[in-house]
């Protein structure tokens, strides 16, 4: 006679052994993810374990090429230096801490605004609902690119100021769909239940349609990631954003714009890192459509297990 526990470990092993097969067939999304935790990897640890000071600067030492060697004992220049003799990797490694953290941050705080509004919308529709999409909808007819920078001419650059730009520039893209999630769920049998049991609507909200919501919400706020650092990225290019001594992938690019002939490094290098990070978090969004959705998640398993067979 079977195990009944042993039957349920068995099964979920083999669940597991099925997604991974399904996954590492899919090399565009292995390497996404690759990317993706190297970019992270070197935010977080980086720019302790590279020995170069990203803000020691050297004028005898500027603009030298990729290659060039550096001073005894200091591991060579691999992507060169920049205007003010600083090492491009070192840069490029606090660069990447910055605009990451300012891209999670941003999403976070655009996220909580944006899902909360389009959770109260949806949930009671009616006089509240047309209150917060009308806003939703007056926010959105202004350019984000435009009123970020109204706001940030008023208010001053800063990392404060840039994580409240985000936060008003994309919180509408939340309330949109998490209003759609919300509109879906609100009439099932067990958020019925719940009132009928005197569940509070605040309980009802947080605990039966956040959470059965949470998945097309996770890779919408993995969409946004990649947004916000090229927004971020924009806005520190037009020196509105991340302000010196400290510096992002943006601001590199703007140090760098007047040394184009002459060090194209200082651009290619952080606009390779944008474009690797930001390709790589939407591809992992179309991956984590395929998981999280019943029918396509049918299709990806099926078209793994025939490779599988082939």
């Amino acid at each position: 006679m079977s195990n009944p526990a042993i039957d349920v470990q068995a099964r979920r092993t083999t669940k597991r052994a099925v997604y991974l097969r399904a996954f590492l067939r899919e090399p565009v999304t292995v390497a996404a993810w690759c990317v993706f935790i190297l970019m992270i990897l070197s935010a977080l640890v980086g720019p302790e374990l590279y020995p170069h000071d990203p803000y020691a600067q050297n004028l005898s030492n500027r603009l030298l090429p990729p290659g060039s060697e550096a001073a005894e004992g200091l591991l060579p220049h691999y992507l060169g230096t920049d205007a003010l003799g600083r090492d491009v990797v070192a840069r490029l490694l606090s660069g990447a801490r910055v605009s990451i953290a300012v891209g999670f941050a941003g999403v976070v705080v655009s996220g909580l605004l944006g899902i909360t509004v389009g959770l109260v919308a949806g949930y009671f529709r009616g006089r509240v609902e047309d209150v917060l999409m009308r806003l939703s909808d007056l926010q959105e007819s202004f350019p984000a690119l435009i009123l970020a920078l109204f706001i940030l001419y008023a208010l001053g650059p800063g990392l404060a100021n840039l994580l409240l730009v985000m936060a008003i520039a994309r919180w509408p893209t939340y309330a949109r769909v998490s209003r759609s999630l919300a509109l879906g769920l609100r009439d099932n049998q067990y958020i019925e239940a719940a009132r009928a049991l005197g569940a509070s609507p605040a309980r009802i909200i947080r605990e039966h349609v956040l959470v059965n919501a949470r998945s097309p919400l996770v890779i919408l706020a993995t969409l946004e990631l990649a947004r916000v650092i090229l927004f971020e990225s924009t806005l520190s290019f037009l020196g509105f954003g991340i302000q010196p001594p400290d510096t992002s992938w943006g601001l590199m690019i703007s140090e760098g714009r007047e040394y184009l002939g002459r060090a194209p490094w200082l651009i290619i290098v952080p606009g390779l890192a944008i474009f690797a990070t930001a390709l790589s978090a939407n591809l992992i969004a179309s991956w984590g459509q395929n998981v999280t959705d019943p029918i396509r998640r049918a299709e990806w398993l099926r078209r793994g297990l025939v490779k599988e067979k082939a």
